[in-house]
């Protein structure tokens, strides 16, 4: 495998591939990786270096609007986040946590991974725009495939997981008509048994001669034909603003959730509006992690609490996975909650937390229940050249959560789109 700086190749140099994958975070070097040792040419564009440096990660800037931030809520966010990564800053990146460097977020990322949920595909009443085009089933052949990838075990993530530690649940059980047990797991490093799985440091110690890795290469335009039918190239720079081409017969554009559509908003050339943006929705409906507290116990109580919700080891495959227990709830008390409060509920997360000072001793539940049709924007700033990225998200009005650390979170959605044409053919991918 040939790792290069497009520093390197001088200016105006035009490299020529059969697919160029923009991003070399998980999404795109796990598509690389499916053509390792074939006949297909592939050039991995990133615009980082191999590790983050603060010239590229001050390309992640942004401005969000539309989001209240308390100076609790800040305070909060940096706990959390702060000790991710060394070149993270709440003022910078105000949405999200992104890393800019081969192996992108994993470079930040705990390795919690679940699958989705058949619910997380279908459409729901109380979810305006909600379902996906295919449902859980017809990635259900591929679940495998994505868990060899990350170090996972089985991909089993609710009650059955017990039978299969030959353990028995947790006495005394809750209502399962509420809520029902939910597992996470951990990607772990095949380099380093101590670590999580961090995607670019594993990808390099690969042997594949048909693939080519351009660090320090930003995608700053897609390139198509004038009557906007066919993909034609990429045009790429440095950090300095050296500018070079790519040609490639299909381009998978897999660089997150905020850079694919700002590309595809920038790439406007021939589409005013941007690329497959013709029904003004691409930058639409960005996830974040809400959360809430939803109920504290005293420290002394810490002990019951992690042995219930704590760590389990499963033995498979020679080795052992770890998956930690959680709790979500059922689709069932979903949408009664939203028929009982005639509230509109876009994402309903819990977060259990630790506070490590006495409280009193009661359980207080609150929800997050908030009208989805509130409407965020985000403006992207830095190189390629600022354009807005639009969202509909939640935006739920929670006291702050003071003195506490969260053990479990929920998951996040993610979202492809896949835009074909009859000669080239433009793939992008969001994770």
């Amino acid at each position: 495998m040939k790792i290069e700086n497009l520093a390197s190749l001088g200016s105006a140099s035009v490299l020529d591939t059969d697919i160029a994958i923009v991003g070399g975070g998980p999404a795109g070097l796990t598509i690389a990786r499916e053509f390792i040792g074939t006949s297909t040419r592939v050039l991995v564009l990133e615009s980082g270096l191999l590790e983050e440096a603060p010239e590229h990660a001050a390309l992640n800037s942004l401005e969000s609007d539309g989001e209240p931030r308390t100076a609790a809520q800040r305070q909060k966010r940096v706990a959390f986040h702060g000790q991710s990564t060394e070149t993270w800053s709440d003022t910078a990146q105000p949405y999200g946590v992104r890393c800019r460097a081969l192996g992108g977020s994993s470079h930040a990322w705990a390795g919690k991974s679940a699958a989705f949920d058949p619910v997380d595909f279908a459409q729901r009443p109380w979810v305006p725009h909600s379902s996906w085009p295919i449902s859980r089933e017809t990635l259900d052949s591929y679940l495998d495939r994505a868990a060899d990838v990350l170090n996972l075990g089985p991909n089993v993530y609710d009650g059955r997981l017990w039978d299969m530690m030959g353990m028995a649940p947790p006495s005394p059980q809750f209502d399962a008509d509420g809520l029902r047990p939910f597992f996470w797991q951990f990607a772990r490093s095949r380099l380093d048994q101590l670590d999580i799985m961090r995607f670019g440091r594993e990808f390099v110690t690969f042997k594949a001669d048909n693939i080519r890795v351009l660090l320090n290469a930003t995608v700053r335009q897609i390139r198509i034909s004038e009557d906007g039918s066919r993909f034609e190239g990429l045009e790429i720079a440095t950090i300095d603003g050296v500018r070079s081409q790519v040609k490639a017969k299909v381009a998978v554009v897999a660089a997150g959730g905020i850079e694919n559509p700002r590309l595809l908003l920038a790439s406007n050339a021939v589409h005013p509006r941007g690329i497959g943006n013709a029904h003004d929705l691409v930058g639409r409906f960005l996830m974040d992690h809400p959360s809430a507290r939803v109920g504290y116990f005293e420290a002394r109580n810490v002990k019951p609490i992690i042995d219930r919700f704590g760590f389990y080891g499963l033995r498979h495959g020679g080795r052992t996975h770890m998956y930690s227990h959680g709790l979500a709830l059922t689709p069932a008390v979903q949408h009664s909650a939203i028929s009982i409060s005639s509230v509109k509920l876009a994402q309903l997360c819990m977060i259990l937390a630790i506070d490590p000072v006495p409280m009193p001793p009661v359980w207080r539940t609150r929800f997050a229940i908030a009208s989805s049709n509130g409407r965020a924007r985000s403006k992207v700033v830095g190189s390629p050249p600022a354009i807005t990225s639009r969202s509909r998200v939640p935006a739920p009005s929670i006291p702050p959560l003071t003195g506490a650390s969260s053990i479990a979170t929920s998951r996040s959605a993610s979202s492809a789109w896949t835009r074909r044409t009859s000669a080239g053919a433009l793939v992008v991918w969001s994770i």
